[in-house]
Parts: structure tokens; C-alpha cells; sequence
């Protein structure tokens, strides 16, 4: 597995961050990879917070102004919904679910040069519970944040459903990176769209199921 600092830099800073901003999430992914770099290697529970720091080349005093503590740094938050695709989304007036496979391909894409890394997490996660607190966590916003996204264009339908779909796009976005992190699938595009296509096929299975 190869975490090399310059991808660090990789992913497409949104077009509002300001030099400062844009510098500040670099450190943290080289911070990021780092920790996940030295994890895979010795064990996160063998990795101290100077073995980071001397790797990502910062003092401990720099990590701490970024993670409250390693398993932090392993597992950082995800990146945001661009506001302008998700206006977009909201506005839009084409088939629900094709708009919704641009929103999430498009947002997902930003991961595309990070596979050994989500690699990498996915196997730390595996063998710390704290790294699965963070992982529910954080899979817990997302779900949040899909409801929301869902509710700006469904203003009429009720949150039980809003927040039921949700769920259904939660699972389909995390299977879809679990597949590509895993070599299963040539790129994260290719992935969203494949589980998409199976999340269609199996809510024709409900409906045949309940029309019987």
C-alpha cells in the first residue's frame, strides 16, 4: 500500500476556500496519511503521536491543532456537498434518481486519488473500536445531511419517508466506496452508478413483492 504526502493535495478545493483554508486541510491530509501510513504498519495502538508528527514532518504541538488524538486523524471529517451541485440537485426537475447519480458521483469523485488510503482506514477500522465509533459518527452526518439534501427538493413528502431514503443512500454510498477501496470496482464513478442500479433493481423487488 502507498500513502505518498502529494496526495495529499489531490483532491479539488471548493472554489471559495481561501489560500489559508486550502492550506490548512493539505496539513490535515498529510497528517492523515501519515497516521494511516504508520497504522498499517506497526498498529494504530503502537503508533504514538511523535511517530505521526515525525512522519508528516510537524511538531506534536501541529497535530494536536488539528486531532484531539490519533484514531481522530485516522478517520477525519468527510468533504462537504458543493452548495451550488446541491442547489442544482434541488432545482432540478429530471428523473430523481439520475439526479441524484450526478450529485453523488460528482461528490464522490473527490475521493478518486485517496483508494490506498480509504483502503488503508477500512482495515484500521477493522481492528479499533474506537475507529468505528468515528465511522458510525460520521455515517451518522451523512445521513443527516442526505435527509436535508433530499428535503429541498421533496418539500412536499414527510421526513419519515425523506429520512427512510436516506438511510438506502447512506448504504449505497458506503458499499460503493467499500467496493472501490477494495480494487472491486475501476473507479468510484463506476461503483456509485453500480450500486445505484442494484438499489433500483431492488426497490422493483418490493414493488413486484407488495403487488403480489
Amino acid at each position: 500500500m502507498t500513502l505518498s504526502p502529494a496526495a495529499a493535495s489531490s483532491s479539488p478545493a471548493a472554489p471559495s476556500s481561501s489560500l489559508r483554508e486550502r492550506r490548512r486541510r493539505e496539513t490535515a491530509r498529510v497528517i492523515q496519511l501519515a497516521t494511516v501510513r504508520l497504522g498499517c504498519a506497526h498498529g494504530l495502538d503502537h503508533v504514538t503521536i511523535e511517530m505521526i508528527s515525525a512522519e508528516a514532518g510537524i511538531s506534536p504541538r501541529t497535530f494536536f491543532n488539528y486531532y484531539a488524538y490519533k484514531e481522530q486523524a485516522v478517520w477525519c471529517d468527510p468533504p462537504e456537498f458543493d452548495p451550488a451541485a446541491v442547489r442544482v440537485f434541488a432545482q432540478g426537475t429530471g428523473p430523481l434518481m439520475e439526479d441524484l447519480e450526478v450529485l453523488l458521483v460528482d461528490h464522490l469523485a473527490q475521493l478518486e486519488a485517496d483508494r490506498d488510503l480509504f483502503a488503508g482506514i477500512r482495515i484500521l477500522a477493522e481492528q479499533n473500536p474506537k475507529l468505528l465509533v468515528l465511522k458510525e459518527t460520521s455515517l451518522l452526518a451523512l445521513r443527516v445531511k442526505l435527509t436535508d439534501i433530499l428535503q429541498q427538493r421533496l418539500t412536499a413528502e414527510d421526513p419519515a419517508t425523506l429520512q427512510l431514503c436516506a438511510l438506502m443512500l447512506l448504504d449505497t454510498v458506503r458499499l460503493s466506496i467499500e467496493r472501490w477501496s477494495c480494487g472491486e470496482a475501476a473507479s468510484i464513478a463506476v461503483s456509485v452508478r453500480d450500486m445505484l442500479q442494484r438499489l433500483r433493481h431492488g426497490a422493483a423487488l418490493f414493488g413486484e413483492g407488495m403487488g403480489s
